[in-house]
């Protein structure tokens, strides 16, 4: 066709239909084209980086949120090491060397515990008859803190692991006298601390008594050097004279801790030691830094190059974050509805259906198409069956098509089946409507 300027217009013709798509826009004319204004963006594109966008942003929020808690997790453990220092046999550690354990069992049963970490809070403390003052390691005590010991008056004292030092101070007469060996120590003593046939590890520090009265317990018969009818013992009782308390001193750490409690009569002699009274304080003051003495208990220094790290790590998540969350620019309007052409539509279908490789729904697809298309040209009901459709086209097609027209309704069709089964419902498609 010519239109009178002389230009020729190119209709678009029927084999380029796409089947179940609407007809594709009329392309523009060549003088048209080449008067034709830069063709701008297709409506939607800028949507659907927006939508990228979208998406993108909450992955780099969560990013930058984990990163961020991460960087605050490190540095509050770090710092929290680094200011908290735990002696052994803490009532509130839970670690290998604290005595969480059988706190908690004494809470159960009743008996209150108490931690003082300084003068002052040994000073408030009320202790009586009805206390049991636990002093942990009591070498690793100043003079002046022994003084203060020495000055209390509870129902009874324990001393776990004491040295010679603390036991001169405190007036106590016993002094020890080296490690037991590794095997097991029997009780032999009947006590209300210990049964006959109670047993405790081996390792632990030993003494032996000064005074008569005082009661020992797991003595220590493998000492060649001491005199086999006096050994040395793990447990000492020294009972209370004077403004002296009752005094229990135990040579093994590792009867209370969390790691030892459950081995051998641990746990028994735990609780009788400190269960005997309704309250149980104990003595644990921080470690004085510039004391050799308790070097041993106070947790390794961080290297010199952990802070400036953490530094280094809090600014790099803070510019992040700064740089994530700045504006993604102006807000654009976007007119609506969006027309989308027919043909992009059919070519992104099929791109999908490409790579899914789902024929079975392509061929669906197509025989859908192809049986409203048929209903309509024939007049046909919504609801009317292949048999149907197929029997009323039967008297514009021929018997040689229809049955070509039911094989293609009826028969699964294989992905090297489908351009030549397009090919066919389309062509009788348009048959069936010139008919």
């Amino acid at each position: 066709m010519t239109t009178p300027t002389g230009g020729r217009r190119n209709l678009p013709r029927e084999s380029d239909a796409r089947i179940g798509s609407t007809p594709a826009a009329p392309t523009i004319p060549a003088t048209a084209r080449e008067e034709a204004p830069t063709r701008r963006p297709r409506a939607g594109r800028g949507r659907t980086d927006a939508s990228r966008t979208a998406r993108r942003l909450p992955r780099a929020v969560v990013l930058v949120t984990l990163l961020a808690i991460a960087a605050v997790a490190a540095a509050s453990l770090l710092l929290a090491s680094r200011s908290t220092v735990r002696l052994p046999l803490d009532p509130e550690t839970t670690g290998p060397r604290g005595t969480r354990a059988v706190t908690e069992v004494l809470t159960d049963r009743g008996v209150s515990t108490h931690v003082a970490r300084s003068a002052e809070d040994l000073a408030s403390a009320r202790i009586g008859a009805g206390t049991t003052v636990v002093v942990p390691q009591p070498q690793l005590l100043s003079s002046t803190e022994l003084d203060r010991v020495a000055r209390l008056r509870p129902g009874r004292l324990v001393l776990v692991a004491p040295g010679a030092e603390a036991l001169d101070a405190l007036g106590i007469p016993a002094h020890p006298v080296g490690r037991a060996g590794r095997g097991p120590l029997i009780s032999e003593c009947a006590t209300d601390l210990a049964a006959t046939t109670d047993t405790l590890g081996g390792g632990g520090l030993t003494y032996r008594a000064t005074s008569p009265g005082i009661a020992t317990c797991f003595p220590d018969h493998t000492d060649e050097d001491d005199d086999p009818s006096h050994p040395p013992a793990g447990l000492l009782d020294v009972p209370a004279r004077g403004d002296r308390p009752r005094t229990i001193i135990v040579g093994l750490p590792q009867a209370m801790t969390n790691v030892g409690i459950t081995e051998a009569s641990h746990a028994a002699l735990a609780l009788r030691t400190l269960g005997g009274t309704g309250d149980v304080l104990w003595y644990l003051p921080e470690p004085d830094p510039d004391d050799p003495r308790a070097g041993s208990t106070s947790a390794p220094p961080a290297p010199e190059w952990v802070d400036p790290v953490l530094l280094l790590v809090a600014t790099a998540v803070v510019l992040f974050c700064l740089v994530r969350g700045r504006r993604l620019g102006r807000l654009t309007t976007e007119p609506l509805p969006v027309v989308v052409p027919a043909e992009e539509t059919t070519l992104a279908r099929s791109r999908l259906y490409r790579r899914t490789g789902d024929v079975r729904g392509v061929g669906d697809s197509l025989r859908d198409a192809a049986r409203a298309d048929l209903r309509h040209t024939l007049r046909l009901p919504a609801d009317a069956d292949d048999g149907r459709i197929v029997e009323a086209a039967a008297a514009r097609l021929g018997d040689d098509d229809a049955r070509t027209l039911l094989d293609l309704l009826t028969r699964p069709l294989a992905a090297g089946d489908l351009p030549e089964a397009t090919r066919a419902l389309h062509r009788l498609r348009r048959k069936v409507r010139r008919a």
